[in-house]
């Protein structure tokens, strides 16, 4: 086509008048491309008002800043909630060992103090006994006929009240009355072995018989003994019969005699 015809839009006709000769459509403008690119043609496509895509780019960047600042909102109250509870854990574990220490003081002490009354009452007890026991020995005079003397060794003349006093340890343990024969003991001996230590070894006695004791040598103040002993104790449901030959040794504290050593060894076992 020449530069003045022009194809109508209407009909197709080719004009080189301003107006079709066909239809009467108006020549269409001279600036207008009749054959738009490609790009022209995928506008309706885009065809979005230029104020919407000025006020799309703010709404997501501010939407996005929402987002961020209740993002960091949560992170900052998760760790405040940790530190919190963490908080309260040391404060609550300081508080329970602080409460157990306390309770241990608290405990010990009154321990103490238990202990303190125990000892003042079994002293007591002892103070109470003593003259009983004594009497008890005068009582038991049948038990000097199984001293067995020695004239050679014997220097004091009460030595046989010394053998009585071995017997009379013995009967209390045959008697399960385990405070009295301790108090038999001389307090070096109590030093050495303290109650607790030294009674549960006779929870299972049932007697103890010593014989034959027989003076080794004697003093004013010391005498020493060997004997034999068969002992009975519990052993499930039947009987243990235990024999044993030992030495023994006596001294005299505050007038008295008590025994300060116990040796002997085992010589033969059965069941009954």
């Amino acid at each position: 086509m020449e530069n003045n015809e022009w194809k109508c839009p209407k009909c197709g006709k080719i004009n080189t008048n301003k107006f079709c000769g066909a239809c009467g459509t108006k020549k269409p403008e001279e600036n207008i491309n009749l054959n738009p690119p490609t790009a022209v043609r995928k506008q309706p496509i885009l065809n979005v008002p230029s104020n919407m895509l000025q006020n799309a780019k703010p709404k997501s960047k501010n939407k996005l800043r929402y987002i961020l600042i209740i993002i960091i909102v949560v992170l900052i109250g998760v760790l405040a909630g940790i530190y919190f509870v963490n908080s309260n854990k040391a404060m609550e574990n300081t508080t329970d060992t602080t409460t157990v220490e306390q309770a241990a003081t608290d405990t010990e002490e009154a321990k103490t103090e238990e202990t303190k009354q125990e000892e003042a009452q079994s002293a007591d007890k002892e103070k109470n006994k003593e003259p009983a026991v004594e009497q008890k020995a005068a009582n038991l005079d049948y038990l000097k006929e199984k001293v067995v003397p020695n004239a050679e060794k014997q220097k004091n003349t009460d030595v046989s009240d010394a053998g009585v006093r071995f017997f009379e340890y013995h009967k209390s343990i045959t008697e399960h009355n385990l405070r009295r024969a301790y108090g038999y003991l001389s307090k070096d001996f109590q030093n050495r072995m303290t109650y607790e230590g030294w009674a549960p070894g006779f929870d299972k006695t049932l007697s103890s018989n010593p014989s034959n004791l027989q003076l080794i040598s004697a003093e004013i103040n010391r005498v020493e003994f060997s004997y034999d002993l068969e002992a009975r104790d519990k052993d499930n449901n039947r009987v243990k019969v235990q024999t044993f030959k030992g030495k023994t040794i006596l001294i005299k504290e505050n007038g008295n005699w008590r025994i300060d050593s116990i040796v002997a060894d085992k010589t033969g076992e059965h069941f009954e």
